[in-house]
């Protein structure tokens, strides 16, 4: 054991080279054993404004303990499998989490700085390094995640559970260790194996028609139909849960994944809609809920129009729909009176984004509140954005997205339309 003999007097770059043990003590201090390792521990006690006396004696006590730890004997020849990987993980790679990217950094700043002069020594070290360290990691990794499967597990299974697991063959999704596999998360790990092996291609776009023998689907490449296997697997379901059905219902412009071998659909997976068969049913806008006190709702009133009284809504009634269900006249009574919207005022008053909306009035320590529950986003007349849209990824045209909003028009150029009119002007 060598003698713990480190002085003021002494450098730091010698007590380091003799003590390697103090390089993280030092690092923390914020002292440089390096570039500054030709200066003694006193000037490096100075510069860092920490009393030589308390530097001394942090660095014995850190060699003397390092001294004074006693040996671990462990006979690890007879030590069960799992014990063995437990002190592996636990010590020789915690170190090597801790120490491999310590040591980079350092690495990194000595290129920095001597790079220049001794670039034919520093520039292949650092790439030893990092070929060292990858190599390391990547084997880190593989016996860590050879742990997250049961001991009892024989060698093949584990062995099974890393490739799943390594490849990701369940979509990311932790797979079970506790219990056996469901057929359909089988099934998802078959899927993965084939689509990794290139053997199963996946092809995700928007439903435009399904015929029983082809699916069309509309994606970068446009319209294209996909020919369907005799008896193609079916699935629904979300991100990455799906369940195998008998049958489902499928409309235009819904969110679809393919899984084609050999040209041919075998598998189909339909994405869940919140609001299924409308064209605007990814849209924002599809349900919407606003909150008012009834002193928020009054300021509201106010803001429209300040010739307004009252301090406090009191009381908000529907007393007139139209056709489609949107309210076209409103009573709204304050501490005051009442206040009756009609039309577009409806929906600017109350700050709804539609008027086709129900109320659900109640109480808090503050007083009344109104909640509005609606649909959509607009004047509720003629050719609907959102609709258009979802119309559009379904694979409809424009003559048929017009003709739905507008029935009963006729789409023309505009230049027939001058001669027509020019034709029959005196």
């Amino acid at each position: 054991m060598k003698q713990n003999t480190v002085r003021p007097d002494m450098t730091v770059g010698a007590i380091v080279a003799e003590y390697p043990v103090t390089m993280q003590m030092l690092e923390a201090l914020g002292i440089d054993y390096c570039c500054g390792g030709k200066r003694t521990l006193n000037d490096a006690a100075e510069t860092a404004q920490i009393p030589v006396e308390s530097l001394l004696a942090v660095l014995r006590t850190t060699i003397a303990q390092a001294q004074q730890a006693p040996a671990v004997v462990r006979d690890w020849q007879t030590a069960p499998l799992g014990e063995l990987m437990d002190h592996i993980i636990n010590v020789h790679h915690a170190y090597m989490h801790r120490e491999l990217p310590r040591i980079g950094q350092l690495m990194e700043r000595v290129v920095h700085a001597h790079g220049a002069k001794h670039a034919d020594i520093l520039t292949p070290l650092a790439e030893t390094y990092a070929a060292l360290r990858a190599e390391l990691e990547a084997h880190l990794t593989d016996e860590e995640e050879r742990e997250l499967a049961p001991k009892e597990w024989t060698a093949e299974a584990r062995a099974g559970y890393l490739v799943a697991l390594r490849f990701q063959l369940g979509g990311g999704t932790a797979l079970p260790t506790d219990r056996a596999f469901t057929q359909e998360e089988v099934a998802g790990l078959f899927a993965g194996l084939l689509a990794r092996m290139g053997d199963l291609e996946e092809v995700e776009g928007r439903l435009v028609g399904w015929n029983g023998k082809s699916v069309t689907l509309r994606n970068a490449k446009g319209k294209v139909p996909y020919p369907l296997a005799e008896r193609p697997v079916l699935c629904v379901g979300s991100g990455d849960r799906y369940a195998v059905v008998g049958a489902a219902r499928a409309f235009p412009g819904d969110r679809v994944k393919l899984f084609v071998r050999g040209g041919v659909v075998v598998g189909v997976a339909l994405t869940l809609a919140p609001a299924a068969g409308l064209y605007e049913r990814e849209s924002s806008w599809i349900h919407w809920t606003r909150r008012f006190t009834g002193t928020e709702l009054m300021a509201k009133l106010k803001e429209r129009d300040s010739s307004r009284r009252g301090t406090v809504v009191r009381k908000v009634e529907v007393e007139g729909r139209g056709v489609s269900g949107r309210a076209t006249k409103v009573k709204v009574t304050t501490d005051v009176g009442p206040v009756v919207l009609t039309g577009l005022e409806v929906r600017f008053a109350l700050s709804i984004p539609e008027s086709l909306f129900t109320i659900a009035d109640g109480k808090d320590e503050k007083g009344p509140v109104f909640t509005f529950y609606g649909r959509g986003w607009g004047h509720g007349v003629g050719l609907c954005q959102n609709g258009a849209f979802g119309q559009a990824l379904a694979g409809r045209t424009y003559r048929e997205i017009l003709s739905h909003y507008y029935p009963g028009t006729t789409i023309v150029q505009a230049s027939m339309l001058r001669s027509a009119v020019k034709s029959r002007l005196p």
